[in-house]
């Protein structure tokens, strides 16, 4: 009767945490594609088929359920960049650059589309959630700091300056995402514009071949 006990409550447990999953996820297909307005807890409870109350037991709000999705968010582009902090010390800026845009667009299109939520609606969501998911993206931009500081090597500028110029780089990248559709995607995939990203950006507008 006591591996009974433990079975149940072991199922319990996993049910919890798929439950709040779904909600994550569903949170996250709904900002990507629609933006902030339309994950409410309404239509993210009717979309997987739950009850308000069922989705409050997990979380106490949507600002929650947002703020858990920008950290998960993180810290799937922690993990995916822990391949470019990685690289041998002589790396070429090319193989560092090229190995940092492929893995923020891993990052980006990742099934869950955490990433992907959070860069559609950051604008949008309200002022204390953004700062809590620039707080949980700082480790983030650092890893890009540092790679950004790599490149440059002696030449680096300030720790300011590297953190616009990997802004700059996600908006770029961010961009990426929006060739999928349309007739550019014929000519262009994404493998082609992260190498067309790269030398622009390495080696100026001006020595890109079209």
């Amino acid at each position: 009767m006591a591996g009974a006990g433990i079975a149940v409550r072991v199922k319990q447990g996993a049910d919890v945490r798929g439950t709040r999953e779904k909600i994550l996820d569903c949170a996250a297909r709904l900002y990507s594609r629609h933006g902030y307005g339309e994950g409410s807890i309404r239509n993210i409870t009717a979309e997987i088929g739950i009850r308000g109350p069922s989705l409050y037991h997990h979380f106490a709000s949507k600002e929650e359920v947002t703020n858990e999705l920008f950290r998960v968010a993180a810290q799937t582009a922690c993990k995916e960049f822990e391949a470019v902090a990685a690289l041998p010390a002589n790396a070429s800026p090319t193989v560092l650059l090229d190995a940092a845009i492929a893995a923020h667009l891993r990052a980006l299109f990742h099934p869950k589309h955490y990433l992907a939520a959070l860069q559609r609606i950051y604008s949008e969501v309200p002022p204390d959630v953004r700062e809590a998911a620039t707080r949980e993206l700082q480790p983030y931009l650092k890893a890009w700091v540092d790679v950004l500081t790599r490149i440059h090597g002696a030449k680096a500028p300030e720790t300011a300056v590297l953190e616009a110029q990997a802004l700059f780089i996600f908006g770029a990248v961010d961009s990426i995402a929006e060739w999928r559709y349309g007739r550019r995607a014929e000519r262009f995939s994404v493998d082609d514009l992260r190498v067309l990203l790269r030398e622009m950006l390495l080696r100026g507008i001006g020595a890109v071949k079209g």
